[in-house]
């Protein structure tokens, strides 16, 4: 039941939520949360983040998660009512860090600084996602069901992470628990005040680059990790509530190599990261007008960006395509002179590295603008912009 419901809301979440050829409108969001009631406890945060969640999904399909919802209810009720066991007293000085199916690489922004505090575990919970509670989860859980009763898929998003955090706190009885890519995670406030009620804490770090994103909106930990100050004005506007904000470079950010003196291949190298259809088509031909001058150049799909495929094969016939499988960022920097892209860490990491990084302004006007105007960092560094090199 679990691994269908979860196949289904990512063919769903996935599809309304990720809509990179879509500009938002911000005003709408802001006016969005200004009209959602004030958060007075975890829970209502919780269900506000839903909201935020469900706002991108059109009423049937609401409808239809929430059906899927009550489907599984019988099964949750089965495993709340077996569920009794307490928590034992904290084991100080230790940490679990839940790695994450979707991101499994996460050393080179993990901040390196909780290695000294902490005694770090690295887990799998991939699977425990449906069973026992902890006591303490379970009353959090039949509180949840009281005030929202007919929410169902609120319901099972809030025992799935209330089950994970169970099975952690009753087998490796943490100080801290240690997340990422948790963003969008509904129970974030919930599951913080799980821990926080027996005096342990829930921390997370960033694992990319942000844009302002409504689905982030009331997030809460006891701890987050950012990689610029800015950070924490964008989660403050989303009502985002964190215990503390900690400032911190990641080990992508920091200086690895020396590219100095280097003689590059390629005049330029585009880094693609959720382009449109649209835009790549469009890149296609600038990249076309540079090789026409005599000036060579490569792009470099992301390695999970596939969605394009056949777009990309055919706008870049006459272009290097690279292989980020085969080819390593550091081969792949240092063989070229400017480093382009639009909302794509690869610029963070190229302006380190001492490479010129150029923000693509031309293949789609609107999402450059929008990139601007939702906080993208790559603004804040010095750069060129695409126009300027043609």
């Amino acid at each position: 039941m679990k691994p269908l419901i979860d196949r289904l809301h990512e063919k769903f979440s996935d599809k309304e939520i990720n809509k990179a050829d879509i500009i938002p409108d911000i005003q709408e969001w802001k006016l969005f949360l200004n009209n959602l009631p004030e958060a007075k406890d975890s829970i209502d945060a919780a269900f506000n983040k839903y909201q935020c969640r469900m706002h991108y999904f059109p009423w049937y399909k609401r409808l239809l998660v929430n059906f899927l919802g009550l489907c599984v209810l019988p099964v949750e009720i089965f495993f709340m009512v077996k569920s009794n066991q307490p928590v034992s007293k904290m084991n100080k000085g230790t940490a679990i860090l839940e790695k994450s199916r979707d991101v499994p690489v996460y050393e080179d922004t993990f901040p390196k600084e909780l290695y000294n505090e902490y005694n770090i575990t690295v887990v799998e919970n991939f699977n425990k996602k449906f069973g026992i509670l902890c006591k303490e989860a379970r009353k959090i859980l039949i509180k949840c069901i009281k005030r929202h009763p007919f929410n169902f898929f609120f319901i099972y998003f809030v025992y799935m992470e209330l089950a994970a955090h169970s099975h952690f706190l009753l087998k490796y009885n943490p100080e801290a628990t240690i997340v990422y890519v948790n963003e969008r995670n509904i129970a974030s406030p919930v599951i913080t005040r799980l821990y926080e009620n027996d005096g342990r804490k829930l921390i997370s770090f960033m694992h990319g680059e942000y844009l302002l994103q409504l689905v982030q909106g009331f997030m809460t930990f006891s701890r987050y990790y950012i990689w610029d100050k800015s950070y924490e004005n964008m989660f403050k506007w989303l009502k985002c509530n964190m215990g503390q904000y900690i400032v911190y470079t990641p080990g992508k950010l920091q200086k690895k190599w020396k590219f100095d003196g280097n003689v590059t291949k390629f005049y330029c190298t585009y880094y693609l990261s959720g382009q449109s259809k649209e835009s790549i088509l469009c890149l296609g031909s600038i990249l076309e007008k540079f090789e026409a001058q005599g000036k060579k150049c490569k792009v470099r799909p992301h390695p999970r960006d596939i969605q394009y495929t056949k777009e990309i094969l055919t706008s870049f016939r006459n272009i290097t395509i690279e292989d980020a499988n085969k080819v390593s960022l550091k081969e792949s920097l240092e063989n070229t002179k400017y480093v382009i892209g639009l909302n794509t860490t690869v610029l963070s990491e190229a302006y380190v590295e001492g490479k010129q990084i150029v923000i693509d302004d031309l293949s789609d006007r609107g999402r450059f603008l929008d990139a601007k105007r939702r906080g993208a960092i790559a603004f804040k560094k010095e750069h060129l912009l695409l126009s300027e090199l043609l």
